[in-house]
């Protein structure tokens, strides 16, 4: 049984790989065919050009015949032209005219040899052994990239752990960056507050200094009344004293103005310098918040292009499994086919020994009737199994039944024939693999021969090929 299951699927294999590669042969021999049909349009064409070009030869040979001919004056007007279908020498042809008629001539030599060029045949078989080496190479190339797929998506299934965890961190990470930039913009806040309520203290001093600038020079002057009447007392004393009281009142004040307002600018100022200290670190902070949430975000496009890409190679590696699938269902089904026929025949030939073991007896009637029986069953249980009879399809069954001899004690038993593999469409005999005895036609005295072996018996030794089958085939 084993042997028997053995060959079968070595014989399906090798039927398999023949196919592949008749394949192969009628699709090379399709694009040389192809090939040949383009270059016999091109031979076609070209030899349409080259009719065309000796025409045009002959055309400038009349034409030139003609102009020589009519140059020749008044008289050559009076003169009968020759008609153009009339042939000429090269000796009434100018110069110019066999000038162009030889480059003609090389012209259509050119061509004819490019026509009947053989290194377009060895350019085809060139190109042949090319396309059978990038097939190979892109078949190579196919396997690398069916592992390549293999590895990633054993690697995408081991690192989605690792990707949850680092989505998981990097989001954290920006949740903390996130409330780092709100308190420092709170904070930011806080002092741009304190700057504004300084900048207005800074304006409301500046307008009481203002103020008091205008408010001082009123009060160090006397009042008008008491002006008068000491101008009445004393002119000439009083004049001078008060001119020099004013002055240096107005100074004093000056000076006492200009030392707050140049104390409020350096206020001011290291006000400023404090806060733009505090403004550049905040700013910092952000520009690489926002550079790296950029980053982050690239990096999730990245991943998710990654993601949709392996999702298509899933996608297409499942449809592929599919159809290996139904692949592997149908050899299944042929497999189990197979050995269905097989186990058939197997009884069919314990049917027939048990037959020919009592053969012996004198009702040979008997004999045939179970034979008939035993027939009929096989020929209504297996469907896969072809005998190929040596005789015409149009005898009988009585036909074939063994007649008996001239002295009426032994009959004629059938004959043990290996026959050919037959190949219909997909589907494969096992008239080459498995126990099929079948009868030989009337009226031939044939020797009996092992199937497996071909061990050659004699037609009154069935007793012997019996037990030869025994030992062959291991039953």
């Amino acid at each position: 049984m084993e042997k028997g299951k053995r060959r079968i699927i070595h014989a399906f294999q090798h039927l398999r790989l023949r196919n592949d590669g008749l394949q192969t042969v009628s699709k090379l021999l399709h694009e040389c065919r192809a090939e040949n049909k383009i270059l016999r349009d091109k031979n076609l064409q070209l030899e349409k050009t080259i009719d065309s070009l000796n025409l045009k030869i002959q055309k400038s040979a009349v034409s030139a015949t003609l102009n020589s001919t009519g140059e020749g004056g008044g008289e050559g007007e009076k003169e009968v032209r020759s008609p153009p279908n009339q042939s000429f020498d090269e000796d009434h042809l100018p110069s110019s005219s066999k000038q162009l008629v030889e480059n003609l001539i090389r012209e259509n030599t050119k061509l004819k040899h490019q026509v009947h060029n053989p290194q377009k045949l060895d350019e085809l078989n060139l190109r042949a052994r090319s396309l059978q080496n990038l097939n190979s190479a892109l078949k190579a190339e196919k396997n690398k990239l069916n592992q390549e797929l293999e590895s990633l998506i054993s690697s995408i299934q081991q690192s989605e752990n690792g990707k949850d965890k680092l989505i998981l961190q990097l989001t954290t990470d920006l949740k903390h960056c996130r409330s780092e930039r709100q308190h420092e913009r709170s904070h930011r806040l806080t002092l741009e507050e304190e700057l504004g309520k300084l900048n207005d203290e800074l304006t409301d001093t500046a307008q009481k200094c203002l103020n008091m600038r205008k408010q001082l020079p009123s009060s160090t002057s006397l009042p008008p009344s008491q002006s008068h009447q000491r101008e009445d007392k004393s002119a000439s004393t009083s004049q001078p004293s008060s001119l020099s009281a004013e002055p240096q009142s107005q100074f004093s004040n000056e000076k006492f103005l200009q030392e707050q307002n140049t104390r409020l600018e350096i206020k001011c100022n290291n006000l400023e310098q404090q806060l733009r200290a505090l403004r550049g670190p905040a700013s910092r902070p952000d520009n690489q918040l926002i550079s790296e949430s950029s980053m982050l975000k690239e990096q999730l496009a990245d991943k998710d292009k990654q993601i949709n890409k392996l999702k298509e190679h899933c996608q297409a590696l499942s449809q592929q499994l599919k159809v290996y699938e139904g692949d592997f269902r149908k050899e299944r089904q042929e497999r189990e086919r197979l050995i269905r026929d097989y186990s058939q025949l197997e009884d069919y030939l314990r049917e027939l020994k048990a037959q020919q073991s009592g053969r012996a007896n004198p009702a040979n009637n008997a004999w045939d009737g179970r034979q008939q029986q035993a027939a009929s069953r096989y020929k209504a249980g297996s469907q896969g199994v072809r005998f190929s009879m040596q005789g015409s399809k149009s005898q009988t069954a009585k036909d074939n039944q063994p007649k008996a001899t001239n002295k009426g004690s032994q009959a004629r038993l059938p004959k043990t024939v290996v026959s050919e593999p037959i190949i219909e469409e997909d589907t494969i005999s096992l008239s080459s693999q498995t126990d099929v005895v079948r009868p030989s036609l009337p009226g031939k005295q044939t020797d009996l021969a092992c199937y497996k072996c071909d061990k050659k018996f004699g037609f009154d030794m069935h007793s012997d090929l019996i037990d030869h089958l025994d030992i062959c085939t291991g039953t």
